[in-house]
């Protein structure tokens, strides 16, 4: 839930600086059309660079390589009891 809110929050708040930046009075049609057609694309640009990201995360190696020792096969281990 947390993380939706995040999510609507930074949307929100891009929403706030597409309609400043470009000066547009969203009580005027043209002007709504113009905004949604920014923002959508914005959002759209927003989606593809997550998906990138976490493409390229993916990706990574993230397990610390092992040493000689460590990769040594200990199959043959018994536990006296």
């Amino acid at each position: 839930m947390r993380l939706l809110h995040i999510v609507l929050i930074f949307l929100v708040i891009g929403g706030i600086i597409i309609a400043t930046s470009y000066r547009l009075n969203l009580k005027e049609p043209d002007d709504r059309k113009t905004f949604l057609g920014k923002f959508s694309g914005w959002v759209v640009g927003v989606g593809k660079n997550v998906i990138k990201t976490v493409g390229y995360a993916f990706k990574l190696d993230w397990l610390p390589e092992k040493t000689q020792n460590e990769s040594m096969n200990y199959t043959n281990f018994e536990i006296n009891g």
